[in-house]
C-alpha cells in the first residue's frame, strides 16, 4: 500500500454542493453511447416489463435474503447514502447487505433504483473505501445506466433471439458492452469526487481484483499498475479478451482513475467545491 496523498476534499464538507454528470463523465461513454441509442425508443416495453414485473420479484428477495440499511440499523453506511446521495442531487436509494464472500457491490432498478453491498466487502472497506463504491453505484443510478442497459439488453438478447435475428444483432452487443465498460469509468470519476482521496479510491479497486484482506497491506500499487502496460502490450489479445466484458480489466480502471485525478476537470472541480463552503 501507499501513503494517502492527493486528499482532495479532506479540508472542507462538500455539503449543499451538487456535482453536475458533466463534472466526471468519461469522454468514452458518450460516444459509445451513440452507438446504441438507436435502440432506446424501442424498449419502452422492456421498461415496463422490467419495473412492474422484475423489479417488484427483486424487491421481495431483497426483503427475505438481505439486510436492509437505515437510520437505526448500520447507521455509519447509512449516512454515507445520505452524503453521497445529496452530492449527487439524488433521492437516497435503498440499500441492502447481503452475505457473499466475494468483494462486490450493484445497483439495480428503474422505478425504485437500489444498492446491494456484499458482506465481505463492507468488513474490509474503510468507511472511506465504502465512500467510494457508494458513489461509484449512485453514479450509475443519476446516469440511469441501468435503465439503458436493461433496455438494451431487453431488445438485443430477448427480442432478437425470438425472432432469430441474434447474429444481426451482434455489432450491436458489442456496442453495448463497450458502453458498459465505459459507465465503470465515469462511475469511477464520481466515487472519487466523494471520497476525495485517488489513493483511496486506486486502493478500493485494487481491492477488487486481490480479495485478500490478509494480502491487502503488502499490496504495491505501482506493480499492479505495471500490470497495465503488460495489457498494452498485448495489445491485440487484451482487446480481444475484453470485447465481451462489462467492467474495464482493473489496471485499466486504476490508470484511468489516476489520469482523471490529475486533470485540470478534476481539479476545477474540487476548487468548485471549496468555494461551496
Amino acid at each position: 500500500m501507499t501513503e494517502h496523498a492527493n486528499k482532495e476534499n479532506q479540508e472542507f464538507d462538500y455539503d449543499g454542493f451538487v456535482l453536475d454528470p458533466r463534472d466526471y463523465e468519461h469522454p468514452g461513454e458518450k460516444a459509445a453511447f451513440n452507438a446504441i441509442k438507436i435502440l432506446m425508443p424501442w424498449g419502452k416495453l422492456e421498461e415496463i416489463l422490467f419495473k412492474y414485473v422484475q423489479e417488484p420479484i427483486f424487491n421481495a428477495i431483497l426483503a427475505g435474503a438481505t439486510v436492509k440499511v437505515s437510520q437505526k440499523q448500520f447507521p455509519p453506511i447509512y449516512n454515507i447514502v445520505q452524503r453521497c446521495s445529496s452530492l449527487l442531487d439524488l433521492t437516497p436509494p435503498d440499500i441492502y447487505v447481503v452475505q457473499d464472500p466475494t468483494y462486490n457491490a450493484f445497483t439495480s432498478g428503474i422505478k425504485d433504483p437500489f444498492i446491494v453491498l456484499h458482506s465481505s466487502l463492507v468488513d474490509a472497506y474503510s468507511e472511506e473505501e465504502l465512500t467510494f463504491v457508494i458513489a461509484h453505484e449512485l453514479g450509475h443510478i443519476k446516469s440511469e445506466h441501468v435503465r439503458y442497459m436493461i433496455i438494451a439488453q431487453g431488445i438485443l438478447f430477448k427480442i432478437l433471439d425470438i425472432l432469430g435475428m441474434r447474429l444481426l444483432g451482434e455489432g450491436l452487443i458489442l456496442a453495448l458492452l463497450k458502453w458498459m465498460r465505459m459507465a465503470e469509468y465515469t462511475c469511477d470519476r464520481a466515487g472519487y469526487l466523494a471520497c476525495g482521496d485517488a489513493v483511496i479510491a486506486s486502493e478500493g479497486l485494487a481491492k477488487l481484483a486481490l480479495g485478500s484482506q490478509k494480502l491487502f497491506n503488502e499490496l504495491n500499487m505501482s506493480e499492479y499498475l505495471a500490470q497495465a502496460k503488460t495489457l498494452d502490450e498485448a495489445k491485440l489479445w487484451t482487446m480481444l479478451v475484453t470485447l465481451r466484458t462489462t467492467h474495464p480489466f482493473g489496471p485499466f480502471r486504476v490508470r484511468e482513475l489516476l489520469r482523471f485525478a490529475t486533470s485540470p476537470k478534476s481539479k476545477e472541480t474540487f476548487a468548485k467545491m471549496r468555494r461551496n463552503k
